[in-house]
């Protein structure tokens, strides 16, 4: 976007911005469409009128900012409207506010839309309850989302559920069947394991997110959605359901596209480095309960970031995996041959105790279910390569077998690293992540091997960098580890100790803490700032020290250049928590690519024997 100063102050019709919203905008100009879900507000507490309050740093990426003028149009009847820029013969005019955000690091004002015209807002949206926004330059587009028992069939669907080799794995089946056709009713009928085998739970916790009431009498489990009377029954064995391969879709003139989904940038970013090529993102940073009691929304943060630091973005789909509509994802998004993706690692680490998993699947909080909307998503795009990230304990789940035996059903070949310590890639940390690799390219992949090692976290990090380390020797965090060092030094039987003193105990061992005697640290984790008993500290001498979010980067091999300043200091570190370790991704990373250049020289080859075949398998 070209800026021009003029004399009175403005940009154009825009007004004079500062240097740090003219060096977002300049970093995000590659960006041709964004999508965002929001929630209808009332306008009083227990008032039946609403407004879409939109406050969005979409909008100024896609060319919206205070003060402009602009022109809200409905499509049709419970069809949206769109929102552009007015013209001169425009009488309907409206303008586009600002506000300011005090938690943030950067104070510039954001803009913001106030849409209350409830004529306009019943003819456009009926009775949806949210909206989906389609950022473009100049245009945006807001799309009603309905129930989803306003879309149910007068139908029921009695399905019948196997164990197969040890899994009950005709739930993806089940889950996949009842989603698309949205039956008023179904029915599964199993043995007595199921309902006690954590593929039920994850079938409930799929159907509940769309709104299925469910029951269980004597093993038999109903659904229900919505109170249509049921005109039509079917029935299935998910043993006898069959999957159609798609064949290869391989774009050989850009071999490199990457898409990336749950990631917040690092490691599209670091695979940039090696020559791929990252076109879209989907990336949604949950609300959490904290979010709430500050009033603070972060969920535009990952995906913000992951645009902001990659060179060639084109589409941001920053929204919830949960709630995406995976055709308009399809279609909007630039077509890719790998898909580089992170799915969501607490329910799998100690960090997130036993009952707070537990509550999570009660209140839907949980995330072991996001492989299913993974799949769906690699499903329609075909992808040709892809690769999985997630703590190490993922590789022992069922979650892991379920999503591994659909991945080989489409028609990849897999790849399980179940464990890969950056230690043993030169990385500054333990973290210890499995891998999932998968394709369906007809070449050789190998996993990278270890490197000798050759760094030294405390001589090449922590030395240098002193000054960049605050003194929290005094907080309670640390005080409590001290306590519980005490407790363990004392030689007590700890399971007959209290609950409270237990706790301090389970602290004490999940300590990480490096000294000069280092030549590794442990693993840093999102909740790092908290300072948590997991949180990274140093100590010197008798003293305690936190490092900051540079020292964090470096520690996890993230470049100088990766640009987190537009964040809160929180945020930045929840960003480098929660990525990949570089150093590591970096060389796998390098094994994916030597596997996709490797169909590239096949391809030429074949083309000089056969273009007619060469041409079938690069796009067919």
């Amino acid at each position: 976007m070209s800026i021009t100063t003029l004399q009175n102050g403005y940009l154009g019709n825009k007004f004079l911005r500062d240097k740090t919203s003219e060096k977002i905008i300049k970093a995000l100009s590659s960006l041709t469409v964004a999508t965002k879900v929001i929630q209808l507000q009332r306008i009083k507490k227990d008032s039946e009128k609403v407004k879409l309050v939109l406050s969005s740093f979409w909008l100024n990426a896609f060319n919206f900012f205070e003060h402009d003028k602009i022109v809200e149009t409905a499509i049709g009847e419970n069809q949206g409207f769109e929102i552009r820029h007015a013209n001169l013969d425009d009488t309907d005019i409206k303008k586009v506010y600002g506000r300011t955000y005090q938690q943030r690091q950067s104070k510039e004002r954001e803009p913001q839309m106030d849409i209350r015209n409830q004529t306009k807002l019943k003819l456009a949206l009926g009775d949806a309850k949210s909206v989906r926004i389609v950022f473009k330059k100049d245009l945006l587009t807001i799309l009603p989302i309905f129930a989803a028992e306003q879309h149910t069939r007068s139908e029921a669907l009695d399905i019948t559920l196997p164990k197969d080799n040890g899994l009950y794995y005709g739930v993806i089946s089940a889950v996949q069947l009842i989603k698309e056709h949205l039956f008023t009713e179904f029915t599964i009928t199993s043995d007595n394991e199921f309902t006690q085998s954590r593929e039920y739970t994850l079938l409930v916790i799929q159907l509940r997110r769309i709104g299925y009431n469910i029951s269980l009498e004597n093993n038999l489990i109903t659904g229900r959605l919505g109170n249509k009377t049921i005109i039509r029954r079917h029935s299935i064995d998910t043993s006898a359901s069959t999957t159609k391969i798609k064949p290869v879709r391989f774009d050989k003139s850009n071999p490199l596209s990457t898409t990336g989904v749950c990631t917040s940038g690092v490691d599209v970013a670091s695979a940039e480095d090696d020559g791929f090529s990252t076109l879209n993102v989907l990336d949604y940073r949950p609300i959490e309960a904290r979010d709430l009691r500050s009033n603070i929304d972060k969920s535009e943060t990952g995906a913000v970031c992951a645009a902001y630091n990659t060179k060639s973005m084109k589409t941001v789909i920053n929204e919830c995996i949960y709630g995406i509509d995976t055709v308009l994802m399809r279609d909007i998004m630039r077509p890719t041959n790998f898909l580089s993706l992170s799915l969501q690692c607490s329910e799998y680490t100690t960090v997130k105790n036993v009952k707070d998993k537990e509550d999570a699947i009660e209140s839907l909080a949980t995330t072991i279910d996001m492989f299913f909307p993974v799949l769906d998503i690699i499903e329609k795009n075909n992808y040709s390569t892809l690769l999985t990230e997630n703590v190490r304990n993922f590789a022992s789940s069922i979650e892991c077998d379920l999503y591994i035996r659909r991945l080989n059903e489409l028609g990849y070949q897999t790849y399980k690293a179940a464990s890969l310590n950056a230690e043993h890639f030169n990385g500054y940390t333990m973290r210890n992540r499995c891998y999932i690799f998968a394709s369906k390219l007809p070449t050789p992949f190998q996993w990278p091997e270890n490197e000798i090692r050759t760094v030294n976290v405390w001589n090449d990090i922590v030395i240098p960098n002193l000054s960049e380390f605050r003194n929290v020797t005094h907080t309670g965090g640390i005080q409590t580890m001290l306590k519980g060092q005490e407790i363990v030094a004392s030689g007590d039987d700890v399971s007959l100790m209290s609950k409270a003193k237990q706790t301090i105990v389970r602290k004490f061992n999940s300590r990480n803490v490096i000294d000069e005697n280092s030549h590794v640290a442990g693993t840093i984790i999102r909740s790092q700032s908290k300072q948590v008993a997991e949180s990274l500290y140093i100590k010197q001498d008798d003293q305690y020290l936190i490092p900051n979010n540079n020292v964090l980067k470096a520690m996890m091999g993230i470049r100088k250049t990766f640009d987190l300043s537009i964040f809160t200091n929180e945020a930045g570190s929840e960003l480098i928590g929660q990525s990949i370790e570089v150093p590591m991704h970096r060389k796998i990373s390098q094994s994916i690519k030597k596997h996709i250049m490797s169909h590239v020289v096949n391809l030429k080859r074949l083309s000089k024997k056969s273009p007619i075949k060469a041409q079938q398998l690069a796009y067919s």
